[in-house]
C-alpha cells in the first residue's frame, strides 16, 4: 500500500489522547502485531505483551484489531500498518484492509552517487594521509 495526501501518521499517544473518531480514515500506525489464542490479530504499543493482555477490555485505547492481515510468523520487532481505521466505543479501534506499510526505498541513482562519493572520500584521504595525520600528536 501506498502512503497518499489523504493518509496520515498517528501514533498509539494520539488515539488515547484524542476525542478524534475515526470512521474510515485512512492512516498509518506502527506498533507490535501480536495474534491471540482465537485467531484475532491486533496491533499493540507495546512489545513483550503476555496473552492476557491482548485484546483486554483494559486496553482497548492502546491496541487495533486488524482486520484482513495474517501476520509474519516470529515478529517481535515495530510495524507500520496502514489501513481504514474505524472508531468503536464498544471495542476499542478496528482496521479494515491492514497491510504493512512500506517506506519508499532510496532510488538506486542516489545510492550510487553516495558510493561514488564515499570511495572518493576515502581515496583522498589515503592520498594525503601523511598530511593530515591526525594521530601525530598521540606519539
Amino acid at each position: 500500500m501506498m502512503i497518499n495526501e489523504k493518509t496520515s501518521e498517528i501514533s498509539f499517544q494520539e488515539l488515547v489522547d484524542s476525542k478524534t473518531q475515526y470512521n474510515g480514515s485512512e492512516v498509518i500506525v506502527r506498533g507490535f502485531v501480536y495474534e491471540t489464542s482465537e485467531g484475532v490479530v491486533v496491533l499493540a504499543n507495546e512489545p513483550n505483551l503476555k496473552s492476557c493482555c491482548i485484546g483486554s477490555l483494559a486496553n482497548l485505547q492502546r491496541q487495533i484489531v486488524l482486520s484482513g492481515f495474517k501476520p509474519p510468523e516470529k515478529n517481535n520487532r515495530v510495524i507500520a500498518m496502514q489501513g481504514k481505521l474505524y472508531s468503536e466505543r464498544e471495542f476499542g479501534y478496528r482496521m479494515e484492509d491492514a497491510a504493512m506499510y512500506q517506506e519508499a526505498a532510496l532510488p538506486m541513482k542516489t545510492l550510487r552517487f553516495l558510493l561514488i562519493v564515499a570511495i572518493l572520500a576515502g581515496v583522498f584521504i589515503l592520498r594525503n594521509w601523511r598530511k593530515f595525520n591526525f594521530f601525530k600528536h598521540l606519539a
